[in-house]
């Protein structure tokens, strides 16, 4: 609708008929500003006023939104003005509709934004083991999230029958000391909801983890400090996630129905380890504080091989991908074997000597299921 034309039409009306816009006014109960807003396209008359105009001035309605009288040239474009209006009032309809669909469609981009910033990355799953000569704990779990946190030492076990008085469970930070927890429990659970110490915290997590500690309390005053070892075991840093499935699952080398390498089974030796084509060997060395780790898998022996040099023992853990079998060695800096037996992995039994539960559960958690599976 055109309405500096529909406003001229209303004036030529008025003038014909001889009225002040005081007296149009009058005659249909309004100001003589809203007379003049309408004859100047400034504003439209409702509805309603524009049947009393039709009344007044002995026209159609259509004609007064046409802004012209009725003749045998205009004469379909009047009778068809109802037509054009509704046409034109989907227009602007769909016209708020998209933009109204945008609107919530870009709100809710911003919302997905603001989620994705503040949540991608910021919930860790850590692996922790504690072990010693007199002492291992080797099933705990440690989660860091904005919202809560939590971590588990699990049970402290005794390897030579030693008994203790209390532990504490600590950090470092700068040369300091800061205490998280202590008890005399077999096992630790801690959050930061249960007000233990304000340092257990989101904020504090590399800190925690990177320099985290055990220290035994025995009744007559001594103790065992005891580093507690840390590994990242997951972190919600994917875009896309991938399915897995929920039973365990061992390399295909172990499956009687399939010999040799399982290429994704290896994957993370192939693409991590350093490689020396003369032997066919896939080799990792890394120092830790408390051990130096020395890691070999054989192409061609189908061997998985764990050494770990501590202080005052070596642990060597030799793995066979196609057997299953576990041969796990603990012996002293002069040699002397201290522990040995074999386990095997696929068929879940102690083949040689009395297997140890915790160092089958340790080199599952820390070796198997991170560079096997």
């Amino acid at each position: 609708m055109d309405q500096e034309k529909i406003g001229k039409f209303i004036e030529k009306l008025r003038k014909s008929s001889k009225m002040t816009q005081e007296q149009l006014a009058q005659k249909l109960h309004t100001s003589r500003e809203n007379i003049s807003r309408w004859e100047n396209g400034k504003n439209l008359p409702s509805i309603e006023t524009l049947v009393r105009l039709s009344k007044l001035f002995d026209v159609s309605v259509n004609e007064i939104i046409v802004g012209e009288n009725r003749n045998n040239e205009n004469m379909k474009k009047i009778d068809n003005i109802s037509v054009d209006i509704i046409k034109e009032s989907n227009k602007k309809i769909k016209k708020i509709m998209l933009k109204f669909v945008f609107g919530m469609v870009f709100m809710i981009l911003i919302f997905l934004c603001y989620y994705f910033i503040n949540t991608y990355n910021t919930i860790y799953v850590y692996t922790l083991a504690a072990e010693n000569d007199n002492f291992s704990s080797l099933d705990g779990i440690a989660i860091f999230s904005k919202n809560k946190c939590y971590l588990r030492i699990g049970d402290i076990q005794s390897k030579n029958g030693s008994e203790y008085d209390k532990y504490e469970l600590f950090y470092y930070d700068n040369n300091t000391e800061h205490l998280l927890f202590y008890s005399d429990d077999v096992e630790i659970n801690l959050n930061n909801y249960s007000n233990y110490s304000e340092s257990f915290s989101y904020e504090n997590r590399k800190k925690i983890i990177n320099n985290l500690y055990l220290k035994i309390i025995y009744s007559d005053g001594l103790e065992d400090i005891i580093k507690v070892e840390t590994r990242e075991d997951m972190t919600n840093n994917l875009l896309l996630f991938k399915s897995k499935s929920n039973n365990i699952v061992y390399p295909v080398s172990m499956n009687e129905n399939n010999k040799g390498n399982d290429e994704d089974n290896l994957n993370y030796i192939y693409k991590n380890f350093d490689y020396d084509k003369t032997n066919d060997t896939y080799t990792y060395n890394k120092q830790y504080e408390d051990f130096l780790l020395n890691m070999q898998y054989s192409n061609l022996t189908n061997f998985f091989t764990v050494i770990e040099n501590k202080k005052s023992i070596q642990v060597i853990m030799d793995f066979n991908l196609i057997t299953g079998d576990l041969n796990y060695t603990e012996m002293d800096n002069e040699g002397t074997i201290l522990n040995t037996f074999i386990y095997n992995i696929k068929t879940h039994k102690c083949e040689d000597n009395s297997c140890d539960e915790n160092h089958i559960k340790y080199f599952m958690t820390y070796y198997y299921n991170i560079y096997l599976n």
